[in-house]
This record gives structure tokens, sequence and C-alpha cells, in this order.
């Protein structure tokens, strides 16, 4: 509604703009965001057969001895949680951790243990550890911290979950148009061999071979 003020001036409520315009604006958005996510899931969650490629052997095993999980099984970590974010409907999700690993238990198409649920989310996780930059949790350096720093391990695109202590319980946080991106990117690394693995690791040596044979 428009109406003129005292001094002449065109004047609007903006309680109601913002109720009837900005908030059906919003809620249009979302809805569109959500029917597009949904009808495109299985595109950026693609299995190895429908790609026509199936992920090798070994490097399927030298990641499990690596990171007590094998990319598979990392992917259907991913997926189940991009999924659950749909169930309910929600653009966010904040969800304990515990409940996290008992809900991917559940649920999971294939066998996954605890730990290799616990190793994917530790993966996966990013945590509170004071300033910005600050000394590296070990067995990280510098370059995964640096800000401007490309490939960083400690990064929110390879660790798409978000941890932190709510009255002493760890909970979760991710979004998951994010980890179709974090997914994504962890796949870009890992056939362009740029993936950075601990040295001396099963996985460090298998990529160094693909990257030589090449």
């Amino acid at each position: 509604e428009v109406s003129f003020l005292e001094s002449g001036r065109a004047g609007t409520n903006l309680n109601e703009i913002q109720n009837k315009f900005f908030s059906a604006y919003k809620e249009a958005w979302i809805s569109l965001y959500k029917d597009k996510a949904h009808d495109t899931f299985d595109d950026n969650f693609d299995t190895a057969s429908t790609k026509g490629k199936d992920i090798p052997e070994t490097l399927e095993k030298a990641f499990h001895e690596t990171y007590g999980i094998s990319i598979s099984k990392l992917g259907g970590v991913m997926r189940f949680l991009n999924e659950y974010s749909f169930q309910n409907e929600q653009s966010y999700m904040q969800v304990p951790v515990s409940k996290v690993v008992d809900l991917i238990k559940k649920n999971f198409e294939d066998h996954i243990s605890t730990n290799e649920v616990n190793a994917g989310i530790d993966l996966l996780s990013i945590k509170f550890r004071g300033k910005a930059i600050s000394k590296p949790p070990s067995p990280f350096d510098f370059s995964d911290i640096i800000p401007w720093g490309y490939n960083r391990r400690l990064s929110y695109i390879q660790r798409p979950l978000i941890i932190w202590s709510i009255d002493g319980v760890d909970h979760a946080l991710w979004t998951p148009r994010h980890i179709i991106q974090s997914w994504g990117f962890l796949n870009s690394l890992i056939s362009s061999t740029r993936l950075k693995v601990p040295e001396n690791s099963p996985l460090k040596a298998v990529m160094s071979k693909v990257s030589k044979d090449r």
C-alpha cells in the first residue's frame, strides 16, 4: 500500500511489503530450489555403474586402509545426508552426531560398521579450533589452514560437516547443496590425483602409481 506523508512524499508500509512480497518470494525460491535439487539428485550422486566405470578395487582398498572407509561408502554416507535433508524438507540440518551415526547405520543400503560411519564423519567434519590462523592440529600443516590456499585439507569445501558442542553434546550441521558440491570436489581431486593424503599411506602409493601411468 502506498500513501502520501504530510511532507508530500510517498510512503510505504515496510512491514506489509516484507510480509506480502519478500516472504512470498523467499518461500517460492526455496520451493524452486528444493524441486530442482530433488529432480537432479541422481545426477550428482550417480553410482559407478551408471557412469560406466567402476572405482578401481585397488583404489577402494587403499582409501579404506588409509581413512577407515571406502570411497563408495563415503559417497553413500554423503548421499544419505542429502536424502535425509530432503525427507525433512529442510535447507539445512542440525542433528546430534550420535543420532547421525545411528541413522546412517539403520538406513544404509549395504552393510556399514560403526567404525566406518565414524571414520566417514571424521573425514567430512571441520571443528572449532580457536583462531582461524593458528597452529594447525596434527597431522595437518600450515598450508591446510591459510584462507587463500587451494586444496586445503581443513577447508569447508572438503569438510562439509560443521561439528560443535551444544550443552556438551556434539552436533553436526550441514546443507544439502554444499554436500553435493563437496562430493563433486572430492571426486575431482581423486580423479586428478591431487588429493592430499598422508605420506607413506597405502592411498599415497596407489595415487602416485596412477599419476605415473598417465
